[in-house]
């Protein structure tokens, strides 16, 4: 336990080098959900050195992913005025004669969107598979 531990310690300090992202608690989460997926995947008790670095990696591609999500929000937040407390964005066209304002339905798609790209981001592609075949334990 005490190795997976510094193990995390190390992983956190690499994604936070490469990322900029350091937002410890996303990061053990998504740790967490990955060391089970590979542990499984694998048939192993416990995680060797390559295993650590791919979960490194699926955590660097899931750090980006957050930081590019926060810093769309904090843009679109920031530079959206409002009409009686709609946004800007979310007008799809404004008519003036006897005034008609048209409102875009697109937030729901938004956010499935992103839901997707992070469940597409903890799951394994096929090139991940091929790095996955090389650590697993074959029971005959």
């Amino acid at each position: 336990m005490q190795e997976m531990e510094s193990k995390f310690r190390e992983i956190l300090e690499g994604v936070s080098l490469n990322t900029g992202y350091s937002d410890e608690k996303i990061i053990k989460y998504y740790f967490g959900k990955l060391t089970t997926k590979v542990l499984d995947y694998c048939r192993r008790e416990e995680l060797n050195v390559p295993l650590f670095d791919f979960i490194e990696r699926k955590l660097i591609d899931i750090a980006l992913f957050k930081k590019a999500e926060e810093e769309a929000k904090k843009n679109s937040s920031s530079s959206t005025a409002a009409i009686n407390g709609i946004g800007i964005e979310n007008i799809k066209s404004i008519s003036r004669g006897d005034t008609s304002i048209t409102l875009k339905d697109g937030e729901k798609t938004e956010v499935t969107k992103k839901n997707t790209d992070i469940g597409s981001l903890l799951e394994f592609s096929k090139d991940d598979y091929i790095t996955l075949n090389r650590h697993r334990k074959v029971y005959r």
